[in-house]
């Protein structure tokens, strides 16, 4: 019978390596806390619930005014007021829900300002969405009062607040399911909100263009002036931001 052989001694695999216990405590997990994102979700929900309840057919009009050209000059004859209650009431509900996907989305890419997370960079985001809104419906009226074009201009300036109105309409599913839903991943929801907010904003600009196209009072040139100053440019930094987080 053959001698057994020597054993052989081979060095473990597990000495030599580079991860070295810093401490053996315990240490509590981080928690970060985000019930404010909660409760305007919550908030957003009740409203929209009362809006769909109360003013139902009204949101029934905008939605056929946004998608039929022949139905929106009925929904600006019917709203002109801006300052009714559910007109108000909607509007801050697209704010609020716009803002809150923009913030999804920083937090997704991992988009950091200095000094600004939670809920103070989710109110500057808000206030910013306000403040370009409001700049450019500005603009829009100062414009048609300046170029004598009171009408193609109103008319632009309440197609802007529909679009608007629609948009945030849009935007909460997807903030929502990009937070709470775990089945699949938050790029899906953040992507597919991303997608069809371009899908309304192009929507929106070729009603645009068609109309100023249509009225030979328009300057093709002032046209392309509002569109690379208020709609691109507001994109471009966007995309920039998101881009280099």
């Amino acid at each position: 019978m053959a001698p057994a052989p020597d054993t052989v001694f081979i060095r473990s695999i597990f000495t030599g390596h580079e991860l070295h216990p810093g401490s053996f405590a315990p240490k509590p997990a981080p928690v970060q806390n985000e019930t404010w994102i909660l409760s305007i979700f919550l908030f957003l929900f009740v409203l929209l619930a009362w809006l769909r309840t109360v003013h139902g057919v009204r949101l029934k009009n905008l939605f056929s005014a946004f998608t039929y050209k022949r139905y929106l000059r009925e929904w600006i004859r019917d709203e002109q007021s801006l300052a009714a209650g559910w007109n108000i009431a909607l509007i801050l509900f697209s704010l609020l829900s716009i803002a809150l996907f923009i913030y999804c989305t920083f937090v997704f890419y991992q988009v950091k300002l200095p000094g600004r997370q939670g809920v103070v960079l989710f109110g500057e985001i808000a206030a910013g969405v306000l403040l370009i809104y409001a700049v450019k419906f500005a603009l829009i009226r100062t414009a048609g009062f300046v170029l004598n074009l009171p009408s193609e201009t109103g008319d632009y300036a309440y197609t802007v607040v529909a679009f608007f109105q629609v948009s945030g309409i849009v935007a909460l599913p997807f903030a929502f399911l990009s937070q709470y839903l775990d089945t699949l991943h938050p790029r899906v929801f953040i992507l597919s909100g991303l997608l069809l907010l371009g899908v309304v904003l192009l929507f929106r600009t070729f009603r645009a263009i068609s109309a100023a196209l249509a009225s030979p009072r328009v300057s093709p040139f002032y046209l392309f002036l509002y569109l690379c100053t208020l709609e691109i440019l507001p994109i471009v930094v966007l995309i920039k931001m998101l881009a280099n987080p």
